[in-house]
């Protein structure tokens, strides 16, 4: 269980999130919403140590991720963020750099990864030569390969068409049955209503709704001045 306590998030001493409190149960899939500026990558950087807090608690099933050793967090977590470069790399490359916080090995880890995220094919392909969809998806592939309980996602669907898409949240869905704990922050409402099991909501510095996604339509219409049409 990820367990976040009186946390208050920002830049300087000014805050961007305050007194946040939820609980995110293992093997959910939790999707952050909020309009543009409301703070989901900075509480996303939080979450996975990047960033500290001014003030507050996360904790994964009673341990401290603040006090953790980097090599524990990074055993503990991983995180996949929003503009990444695209490196001189294959994706096979790519992808067994996942496997840094645990030493050498891991090639079980690293094939099925791919396998997961559908970029097998592209082993050997260096990454410059893939569309932005592909590169997703091997990106999502070397988060898979750190084999970590808990993922963190920043705009996961970024750069994916349609198809992709869903594709794309059809295999974070099964990875959460799968006991993994998944956050991640979307703008597509329909596509976070449709696979969530939970939502988190923020809005005006606060978390204004955090529960099941069937009963999160009204909280969102509310936040994002949209009516029931969009779903």
């Amino acid at each position: 269980m990820l367990h976040v306590s009186d946390l208050s998030v920002g830049y300087g001493r000014k805050a961007i999130l305050s007194q946040l409190d939820f609980r995110i149960e293992a093997g959910s899939l939790t999707v952050i919403l909020g309009r543009n500026g409301c703070g989901k990558s900075t509480l996303l950087r939080c979450l996975s140590g990047q960033k500290k807090p001014l003030q507050g608690t996360v904790s994964w099933n009673g341990a401290e991720l603040f006090s953790l050793e980097p090599s524990r967090l990074a055993q503990t977590l991983a995180l996949l963020p929003q503009g990444l470069p695209v490196p001189d790399l294959t994706v096979r490359e790519l992808v067994a750099c996942g496997r840094a916080p645990w030493g050498r090995g891991g090639e079980a880890q690293i094939a099925q990864a791919m396998v997961t995220a559908d970029v097998a094919q592209f082993a050997g392909t260096p990454m410059e030569q893939l569309s932005g969809g592909e590169r997703q998806r091997a990106w999502l592939a070397m988060t898979l390969a750190q084999d970590t309980p808990l993922l963190l996602l920043d705009e996961p669907t970024t750069y994916l068409d349609p198809a992709q898409q869903f594709r794309f949240m059809d295999t974070l869905q099964g990875l959460s049955r799968q006991g993994k704990t998944i956050v991640a922050v979307l703008h597509d409402l329909p596509l976070a209503l449709r696979y969530a099991s939970q939502v988190l909501l923020l809005d005006a510095g606060q978390c204004v709704y955090h529960g099941s996604a069937a009963d999160a339509a009204e909280p969102v219409e509310r936040v994002f001045g949209v009516e029931r049409w969009w779903r």
